[in-house]
């Protein structure tokens, strides 16, 4: 898995479903995005090309390679098969492409 910091507009964060708690957050959906509300630390594993939208908060990821910070109305592109922790409350957009 690879992750790089990307230019992206912000996205739109209506129409998602209920809260649904999980990993110490709050998650939303909205088909095969999630609206994620991370209270300290929250686990993805990724399949194929991920984008995330930090909507608010500040942390960093950790992945295979390293520590990458981050904070709001930055975006960030995940490719390929893996996992990482995002660390920080915050709350991000996880889009599915």
């Amino acid at each position: 898995m690879t992750l790089q910091k990307i230019m992206a507009a912000p996205p739109d964060t209506e129409g998602f479903g209920d809260p649904v708690h999980v990993q110490g957050g709050v998650m939303r959906k909205r088909g095969d995005d999630r609206l994620i509300e991370s209270g300290g630390r929250f686990k993805l594993a990724c399949t194929g090309n991920t984008r995330l939208y930090i909507l608010s908060g500040e942390g960093h990821f950790k992945w295979a390679r390293g520590e990458t910070p981050f904070s709001a109305g930055e975006a960030f592109l995940l490719c390929g098969e893996g996992e990482c922790d995002v660390y920080g409350t915050c709350a991000f957009l996880w889009a599915r492409e």
